[in-house]
């Protein structure tokens, strides 16, 4: 890529100096000039803020991005009533209501576009470039606190043995807080990919470059860039890298032609695989502007960007294509790629909406105008809605930098904000929309057409490796300071009631904790405590109440914690019932609470009247807390066991009848369970005689085998019963037994 095309000249003059305004912020109903397709986004909120300059000046915002902190812009200023006036950065942060809480002016000269990521502490790190007496370009990266000062600002030193420009093309922050910048540098008017890791107090960790110096197939690269970094990997540890190449074997060179390439590197930034793409025509550039993990399949990415036909009548100017495709990048392998005819588009950022793929882009309408749009995508490419919006001025379509800006992002309620500039003859204005999300029925009638088709194939191309070079940084300062006041009011457009949505709720467990939450970056909350939380926590049972209130109106309502029992087990696994009478299953809950019985048998109630053997289930459910089932096997059992005793016996003539003296246990019913028994025979001096167990009769004889006298003894008899139902049962009996 030419470093004309490349490096805008919007910017003339190389001297860095502050400029002090007398400002004052000003809010105004700008209409804006928006295609409502599909309902989607509806304008919500609109701030302009007018910077009131002392001379003539302009204020272009190039990326707006929104962590815990509120929402982020970064933008231009420049001055052009002399040639002596400088450029410079205006950062500033609004919270998530849209009121401006402050910004930042530096006179650090950004020849490249800057971008934003945020930091581990809701800060931002931010990449620009400046251009040396030497006429090279040099990138730097600043870090900016929550608070708005400038922590540090770092430097790329000219990388050895290398003639070249550099530039970084975007910037993440990992978990740990380290910060890993990539970009591109040039040999000989190549470019080469490189990356820069710094910690977040901005050291140093390393610098790369990887030369590819020999072009022989299978190939290396004819030039490389990267071009997006994201965190990769189960644990996130790793960090995938999507740029841009062109191959050695390119028909022409001057064209550009560049493909997609991945590029993946371990926790420690050290290199381990690249997976090149390309396409059967070699006329055909494909442009990465950033690379978006999926939500539900680990391994695969989209690449979003832009695909421009070179081989067109006027490459300079060929016709641009929003393109998209996902990859598979474990296999290797593309799942599907689309380019969309949305008359002349690039993607700027994706991101994921309720697992949606959501395309932030800009298109140049057929009446001129540069909006921004935004499209839905299917698991499989295809598109579900579009929309346009224009924020601002028309942008100067022949300046490439202009394709490098990204004005819109995604906000944590699932709306946008879009970021835009309008100007005048002594004055600059930042125009901030707040957007909501689309009513899904609205979304149902689309009049504006896509044209969607699949492009080109790419295919996967084998590749060597590179060689490497270590990068340096060097500390740098840049003169910062604040525009002097500000008063500023919130404006709605569209803007509805807020809403509350709170319903009753039933604790369960204890101890007791409920938190409501009623997030609305658009209103303010009062509780009936007093407290303006909009996270609060409860662990008592009550009415409450609480009020929401926006520029649009106010809304009350109220809701209900009570706390109610989790069904627990009432019911035996095994109940047991004597045969005859009537038995009741009881299932009702020990605990208070509002409770629902369900038999299997289509009953209800908590008790249950059983007649027979059977196997029965209850189903107790509370309204709040669930249910839980319970199962019970219910069996007849024979009750009331007798004994029946002989009271005398004729031992001594041996004709086999009445020879023995056993008490009977079956006089009454057939299958009483003894669980033990015996007996006892004394004479009338109370000397025992025999000993037996229950089941074993006496034959009339003593201890010593011999027939005992005729005679009346005494017999005592002790069984245990093994009735379930109601217990033992114990039988202890005395009793008379005549011996013939």
């Amino acid at each position: 890529m030419k470093n004309r095309r490349f490096f805008a000249p919007y910017f003339k003059s190389l001297r860095i100096r502050l400029m002090v305004f007398s400002v004052s912020f000003v809010l105004a109903n700008v209409t804006l000039q928006a295609q409502e397709y599909c309902g989607y986004p509806e304008v919500y909120k609109l701030t302009t803020i007018t910077l009131d300059t002392s001379a003539r000046a302009t204020h272009r915002v190039v990326d707006v991005l929104q962590n815990q902190r509120g929402v982020w812009t970064i933008g231009y200023i420049n001055s052009s009533t002399s040639p002596n006036d400088s450029n410079g950065l205006l950062i500033t942060r609004f919270n998530d209501t849209g009121k401006l809480e402050w910004h930042l002016r530096l006179d650090a000269n950004s020849y490249l576009t800057p971008k934003m990521s945020s930091t581990d502490d809701q800060g931002v790190v931010i990449i620009g470039g400046t251009q040396k007496a030497n006429g090279l370009y040099i990138p730097w990266i600043i870090n900016i606190s929550p608070s708005g000062t400038l922590r540090w600002m770092r430097e790329m030193n000219q990388i050895p043995g290398v003639p070249g420009s550099a530039k970084f093309d975007n910037v993440e922050v990992k978990f740990n807080g380290e910060i890993w910048a990539v970009g591109g540098g040039t040999v000989n008017g190549r470019w080469m990919p490189i990356l820069i890791r710094l910690n977040r107090f901005g050291n140093l960790i390393d610098g790369r470059a990887f030369i590819e110096p020999t072009q022989t197939l299978p190939f290396i690269t004819q030039s490389h860039r990267y071009k997006d970094v994201i965190p990769w990997g189960s644990l996130s540890n790793q960090m995938l890298i999507a740029g841009e190449y062109q191959a050695p074997d390119v028909v022409n060179p001057s064209q550009n032609s560049v493909q997609p390439v991945l590029s993946l590197f371990d926790s420690l930034g050290g290199f381990q695989r690249n997976i090149f793409f390309q396409s059967g025509l070699l006329s055909s550039e494909f442009r990465v502007n950033e690379v978006v993990r999926s939500t539900r399949h680990p391994s695969r990415v989209f690449l979003v960007g832009s695909l421009t036909d070179l081989a067109s009548s006027n490459p300079s100017n060929g016709k641009s294509y929003l393109w998209a495709t996902c990859i598979d990048v474990e296999k290797d392998s593309i799942i599907w790629q689309y380019t969309y005819d949305t008359i002349e588009s690039w993607a700027q950022r994706a991101y994921f909406d309720r697992d949606r793929l959501m395309v932030l882009y800009k298109a140049v309408r057929t009446d001129g105008i540069i909006a921004d749009g935004i499209m839905q995508l299917d698991s499989l490419g295809n598109w579900e809605f579009v929309h346009h919006m224009e924020v601002g001025d028309k942008a100067d379509f022949n300046d490439f930098q202009f394709k490098l800006i990204r004005n819109s992002y995604p906000l944590r309620d699932g709306g946008l904000v879009l970021a835009g500039n309008k100007s005048s003859l002594d004055t600059a204005h930042l125009v901030m929309v707040w957007t909501k999300p689309c009513d899904p029925d609205f979304c149902t009638n689309i009049a504006y057409t896509v044209k969607s088709k699949k492009a080109t194939d790419l295919v996967k191309r084998a590749t060597k490796g590179h060689s490497e070079f270590n990068l340096s940084l060097t500390n740098i300062s840049a003169t910062q300071s604040q525009l002097p006041q500000f008063n500023q009011t919130i404006g709605c457009r569209f803007c509805p009631l807020p809403v509350i949505n709170v319903s009753d709720v039933i604790l369960c467990d204890f101890p007791l904790f409920h938190q409501q939450d009623v997030w609305d970056i658009y209103s303010d909350v009062i509780w009936n405590d007093g407290d303006n939380s909009k996270y609060k926590s409860f662990d008592k049972v009550g009415l409450y109440w609480l009020t929401k209130q926006n520029a649009c109106g106010i809304v009350r309502d109220t809701f209900r914690i009570s706390k109610e029992n989790r069904p627990v087990k009432v019911l035996n696994d095994n109940e047991y019932f004597c045969r005859g009478r009537l038995f009741t299953l009881k299932g009702t809950q020990p605990n208070p609470g509002t409770f629902f019985y369900n038999w299997s048998d289509g009953s209800t109630g908590p008790e249950k009247n059983v007649y027979e053997t059977t196997t029965l289930s209850l189903t107790t459910t509370s309204p709040g807390c669930g249910s839980r089932t319970d199962i019970v096997n219910v069996y007849q059992a024979n009750c009331d066991c007798e004994i029946c005793v002989p009271n005398a016996i004729t031992p001594y003539n041996s004709d086999g009848k009445n020879d023995e003296w056993l008490p009977r246990t079956d006089c009454k019913y057939a299958n009483c369970a003894i669980k033990e028994g015996s007996y006892r025979i004394y004479n009338r001096w109370g000397e025992k005689i025999a000993e037996n167990p229950i089941d074993v009769a006496w034959n009339g004889k003593d201890a010593m085998g011999e027939f005992v006298p005729r005679g009346v003894y005494v017999y005592n008899i002790k069984i245990v019963f093994d009735e379930s139902v109601e217990g033992n049962r114990i039988i202890n009996e005395n009793g008379d037994i005549t011996v013939f």
